[in-house]
């Protein structure tokens, strides 16, 4: 992909166009591809993992790849200038995380079958605080924010049962029958609110109820 067609690129919600022009994510990708570094190196002068790098410059900062600190050390390495919109924006996005139950068990866990006879399990993702546990509304179970195999965050663009970096299932669990697959279905079928990515707000730290403005 050309610097053109970066900068024609859509921007993503709550990325800054930053000083240099275009978001964040595409000024780090190029400044890397103009220093001559991969991902796995940028990544081992920052102190990241490599699978960060790889979700941030696809996915920006509404991925939660790169904490705000993690940010500043890449743009170090790069060279890069952070500006005051840059910060706030990273800053606002890292508060929040995506979780998910890991328990194939969980009624909230959606079973299909990934072919070769295996049944894969797309888990309900809710966006909530990040730091803070959060239990499964379905089973009870603590929520997990990254991938079991590589420890990548879960990307808010992605609501599938693999991690898209590494391959792994964020859910591992036992291969159903087609019987019993039907009957985990129709259970399934009656949680329709645990469809895609649930919002969750909950008192903050520090202030009242709910989510301060901009949240």
């Amino acid at each position: 992909m050309s610097a053109t067609d970066d900068n024609q690129e859509a921007r993503k919600p709550g990325e800054s166009m930053g000083a240099a022009g275009g978001p964040l994510h595409f000024r780090v990708r190029r400044a890397r591809r103009a220093a001559g570094l991969s991902q796995q190196e940028l990544a081992s002068r920052a102190g990241v993992q490599q699978s960060a790098v790889s979700t941030f410059e696809r996915h920006g900062m509404g991925s939660h790849a790169l904490s705000v600190e993690s940010l500043s050390r890449v743009a170090d390495v790069l060279g890069l200038e952070l500006t005051g919109e840059d910060a706030a924006a990273a800053a606002e996005i890292s508060r929040v995380a995506v979780h998910f139950c890991p328990l194939w068990e969980c009624p909230g866990a959606f079973p299909y079958d990934a072919g070769s006879g295996e049944t894969a399990y797309r888990p309900r993702l809710i966006r909530a605080v990040a730091g803070r546990p959060l239990y499964c509304p379905d089973c009870g179970e603590l929520c997990l924010t990254a991938c079991p195999g590589c420890g990548a965050p879960v990307p808010a663009s992605v609501a599938g049962a693999f991690c898209p970096e590494c391959g792994t299932a964020y859910v591992g669990g036992e291969s159903l029958t087609g019987a019993e697959l039907e009957v985990r279905l129709g259970r399934r079928r009656e949680l329709l609110s645990s469809s895609g990515i649930v919002d969750y707000e909950r008192p903050w730290p520090g202030s009242g109820s709910g989510a301060p403005d901009g949240a």
